[in-house]
């Protein structure tokens, strides 16, 4: 017997729009058809909002690390330039020893 796969968030998303469109089906059946077509058009609008690198602007995907820039602003930052800036601070940090 295989696994049981766990559900998708598209799937739960789904399910809770079928379940208030069911519930106000009764009511008003206008209701029941324009609620959860605008809650979907909501969650698409939200999904497809991506947040950008807060320094070179590229837009973020999966992995966005916090760091903090010059006015001690915490931003997301992309993989490069977190990478950048761990670089940056160890050449200071060798720097300082080798003084």
């Amino acid at each position: 017997m295989g696994r049981r796969r766990k559900a998708t968030a598209g799937e739960t998303y789904l399910f809770v729009l079928l379940l208030i469109g069911a519930g106000l089906w009764k009511t008003s059946p206008g209701l029941a058809i324009a609620v959860p077509a605008g809650l979907f058009v909501l969650l698409v609008l939200a999904a497809s909002i991506r947040s950008k690198c807060g320094v070179c602007g590229q837009e973020l995907r999966r992995v966005a690390y916090g760091g903090t820039l010059g006015g001690g602003k915490r931003v997301k930052i992309c993989p490069d330039c977190a990478s950048e800036m761990r670089r940056r601070i160890s050449r200071k940090a060798v720097g300082r020893l080798m003084d």
